[in-house]
């Protein structure tokens, strides 16, 4: 014997298979989008931001330098061999605000090194920049 619903009824998904299809989607959603996401993210981001990053998953202090024609390399500040931990090219000129390498802390504040900043100018440790007074 089959159950049937009364005329005028429609059967329909209850509450509990509802909230299941989303938990699952969510689950899915949430183990694929980082796949997608992590290669774009990396490509735009400046090589301060990127030691920045470093240094507070690390927890370590880093040092980021500019070597020069847009090269750039990050090494652990307490390491004395210079292991790059992280390097590239086409880092801004003008983004140490002149310093030739940057302190960057396990808290995410930075530090510059080098010759000091152009007059009517301070340096922001918590943007890790230059700012106009």
């Amino acid at each position: 014997m089959s159950r049937r619903s009364p005329p005028g009824h429609r059967r329909a998904f209850t509450l509990l298979e509802l909230l299941v299809v989303l938990v699952l989607l969510g689950l899915a959603t949430a183990i694929v989008l980082p796949a997608f996401r992590v290669p774009a993210q990396a490509a735009t981001e400046s090589p301060l931001s990127r030691a920045r990053a470093l240094a507070v998953q690390r927890g370590e202090t880093l040092r980021l330098e500019a070597q020069g024609e847009g090269r750039w390399r990050v090494t652990a500040a307490a390491d004395t061999a210079t292991t790059a931990l992280l390097d590239g090219d086409g880092m801004d000129p003008h983004a140490l605000g002149g310093a030739q390498s940057v302190l960057v802390t396990a808290l995410g504040t930075c530090l510059p090194e080098g010759p000091s900043l152009p007059d009517g100018a301070a340096w922001d440790p918590v943007r890790c920049g230059v700012t106009l007074r």
